[in-house]
């Protein structure tokens, strides 16, 4: 009798340790379950269907895919995908690798793709630009936080009425940075003509200069030179920023 209490304490905690080891893997199979999934995994559905859905994110799955072929049959393709919960970092990030991983897959139509979770929505676009993205969420916000589906069809109609392109904001940079080749050729050909002047008729040192006037005269053709060598670079930056700047991205908490 006396062993009775030690024998019900021993089972007693192997039965707690089994029901804590199998609710370990339960609760990390519960966890995960939230989770985004791979982007590429995310891309392949969007590229074969125009759309993605993960479990748990979407109850009748009818009214989106009657959506997905709307919107990618428009003229400029959307597409899109309904995430269970908030992805790591924000919707909009994990838009743009979705974006990047249906370029890697070489699917060419969708430019835009837009990721919806119960906490916030992603827009991320090769053919819009961020103005418009701002404007279409902005329009969009109350439809999608009450309905999914009635949201992302407001989104892709306000979008489709903006202009594409996101190269029109960056234009007046381009054209501001850029260097008009019949100008540059005029330019060379000027230069090398007043060199070769100066060398006929003697311009690289008149004579009736003294040293002081000469010398100041070289010093100002010189910073001359060198300013219009340093505008060069500058300009070059400002053309390559600009068609990094391309893609257009937008965002908001619901």
């Amino acid at each position: 009798m006396r062993r009775l209490p030690r024998i019900l304490a021993a089972v007693v905690g192997v039965a707690v340790a089994l029901a804590v080891g199998n609710a370990g893997p339960a609760a990390g199979r519960d966890a995960q379950a939230g989770a985004a999934p791979p982007p590429d995994e995310v891309a392949r559905a969007i590229a074969a269907a125009g759309w993605y859905g993960q479990e748990g994110a979407v109850d009748d799955r009818r009214p989106f895919e009657a959506l997905a072929d709307r919107l990618t049959g428009q003229a400029e393709p959307i597409g899109f995908a309904l995430l269970a919960a908030e992805p790591r970092g924000s919707s909009t990030t994990y838009a743009e690798q979705v974006l990047d991983a249906l370029i890697d897959q070489g699917e060419r139509e969708i430019r835009t793709v837009v990721a919806l979770s119960d906490a916030d929505v992603g827009v991320v676009s090769d053919a819009w630009s961020d103005q418009a993205i701002d404007v279409a969420v902005d329009q969009a916000i109350d439809d999608l936080r009450a309905d999914p589906a009635t949201g992302l069809e407001s989104l892709a109609r306000t979008l489709a009425s903006q202009p594409t392109g996101v190269e029109e904001t960056d234009a007046p940079e381009d054209d501001g940075g850029g260097t008009n080749p019949v100008l540059v050729g005029l330019g060379v050909v000027g230069i090398a003509g007043l060199a070769i002047a100066g060398r006929v008729f003697g311009w690289s040192r008149p004579r009736d200069l003294d040293d002081d006037e000469y010398r100041r005269r070289r010093r100002w053709r010189r910073s001359a030179y060198r300013s219009r060598r340093r505008v060069r670079p500058t300009r070059s930056r400002s053309r390559s920023s600009s068609r990094s700047s391309r893609r257009g991205r937008g965002g908001r908490r619901l």
